[in-house]
């Protein structure tokens, strides 16, 4: 479906949604951690064999590191935000900026941990890249994850409603000798059918009031028709 520029002012709120914002930060942080650690991107967790903490209390800090960032960053959507939705274009302009503060603050903890590196552009320029292509991937799976969840939760209240809701009760018709109809009436309004010689009267409410109907036929041939409602 090709895109339309007037989308960027749709509501945004599965990532912005205040019950989900905890999980997604505490999965981002998770997510971080096993994907440098176990997976290690360009070699990342031989980076570090030679540091006392060694390579998994590193990568951990950045991880740590990267959760104070998103929790700092939420903390100031929720104030800016408070009570509104954002729209896909500010959430996406603030997606770049979370970026930027994950790659800050990562890159904060690494010059601090290791003495041989500095600040620098270049050494903040190197960081952003790792940790955009991790957060892309971080953004995506989270999206899924909250979007999978927000239609399985819609399908269930969706199943609940239509149980809840009163199924409409089928209608009597009433026919005559000649088999054909001559009355139709709710079963639940349906008194009684009584013989009166060639007819049967048949007593039942109407609103708050009481009527009674004869139609030519005997109770041997109407017996069938309300047998099936329970009569």
């Amino acid at each position: 479906m090709p895109f339309h520029p007037l989308q960027l002012k749709d509501s945004f709120s599965l990532l912005y949604a205040e019950k989900n914002r905890i999980p997604f930060i505490l999965f981002s942080g998770i997510y971080c951690f096993l994907f440098l650690y176990i997976f290690s991107p360009h070699n990342m967790s031989t980076w570090y064999e030679s540091d006392i903490m060694g390579p998994a209390w590193v990568l951990l800090i950045f991880s740590i590191s990267a959760m104070l960032a998103l929790v700092l960053s939420r903390f100031i959507l929720a104030v800016i935000f408070k009570d509104q939705n954002l729209t896909n274009g500010q959430y996406f302009l603030w997606f770049f900026g979370e970026v930027l503060l994950v790659t800050a603050v990562v890159n904060t903890s690494n010059v601090l941990m290791h003495n041989y590196l500095h600040f620098s552009f270049q050494e903040y320029a190197d960081t952003l890249r790792y940790a955009f292509l991790l957060l892309v991937q971080v953004y995506g799976i989270g999206l899924l994850w909250f979007y999978t969840r927000e239609k399985s939760l819609e399908l269930e209240n969706l199943e609940k409603s239509i149980q809840a809701t009163p199924q409409k009760t089928a209608m009597l018709v009433l026919k005559d000798e000649q088999e054909k109809a001559v009355m139709t009436i709710d079963p639940e309004n349906l008194l009684m059918i009584k013989a009166e010689d060639n007819y049967v009267q048949v007593s039942y409410i109407t609103g708050n009031d009481l009527k009674k109907e004869l139609i030519r036929n005997s109770i041997k041939k109407i017996a069938p028709q309300v047998a099936s409602f329970g009569f």
